[in-house]
């Protein structure tokens, strides 16, 4: 599959796009995400493999099952509506033939033959409407059971980045203290990334929020000196430390701006 039809598919399973990278990285790119040292890059390798890569096709094919389910579904629907119509139609033209062949019997004169064919007409109509309305209703459960089932797909499909996350919370923990603080960074590391009980290595923290506050500010178009967001920074990371790992910078930002 093409980047851009992985994209397309991701954002049907309702991935949001900030954690696309994680889907199209490689499992020798992965550890590159996180700031892993060498060794925790290494165990991360050891693990990865109980989760395996992300694999577009599959989740490509079980959409596809869907589509054709409803494709399916929807022709049987249009089937059973064109054999209802049928039905009321040969049954009304037998009606008003039989109408019409009783003279001087069962309807009496002209006049009652009519108004028994208005009759067998209407109930004709009545129940064409009925058709069309249980046409409706199973297009509308149809639909419904459409969507639980894309659901379902969105649901796996995401649940692949938990458990992504779960391991490289793993791997903070099992070695919290063996990245080299130059070296740690989080680059693409964002505020619901990981587990809040993660425990960032030495100098993680800081790069952390550098990341965060200046992506942003970009999206704002909130302007700092240099001297300012450094220390914007000092307090964030102080901050989100602090809140056990769970304060967005949104948050922050409009404690500051409050006077917080």
């Amino acid at each position: 599959m093409s980047p851009e039809e992985i994209q397309e598919l991701l954002r049907k399973a309702g991935v949001s796009e900030d954690q696309w990278k994680y889907y199209t990285a490689s499992s020798e790119e992965l550890p590159g995400l996180f700031g892993f040292s060498e060794s925790q890059g290494k165990k991360f390798g050891e693990l990865f493999g109980g989760l395996g890569q992300f694999d577009p096709t599959k989740t490509s094919e079980a959409y596809g099952a869907i589509e054709k389910y409803g494709q399916q579904q929807t022709s049987d629907i249009g089937s059973q509506l064109k054999t209802g119509m049928s039905g009321l139609s040969q049954g009304l033209m037998s009606s008003i033939g039989s109408i019409k062949g009783s003279v001087g019997q069962k309807f009496g004169g002209f006049g009652a033959r009519q108004k028994e064919i208005g009759r067998q007409r209407t109930g004709a109509y009545e129940g064409a409407g009925e058709l069309r309305r249980q046409r409706d209703m199973g297009l509308l459960n149809l639909e419904e059971n459409l969507g639980g089932r894309r659901a379902l797909v969105g649901g796996k499909t995401q649940n692949w980045s938990e458990k992504l996350m779960n391991l490289v919370s793993q791997i903070y923990q099992m070695d919290a203290g063996d990245t080299d603080p130059k070296t740690a960074t989080t680059s693409g590391l964002l505020q619901d990334d990981i587990d809040k009980n993660i425990n960032f290595p030495t100098g993680t923290g800081d790069a952390y929020a550098k990341d965060q506050l200046v992506s942003y500010f970009q999206q704002t178009g909130i302007e700092a000196s240099q001297e300012e967001l450094e220390n914007y920074i000092s307090l964030y990371s102080q901050a989100y430390k602090a809140s056990g790992n769970t304060l967005s910078i949104a948050d922050w930002w409009k404690s500051q701006q409050a006077g917080g």
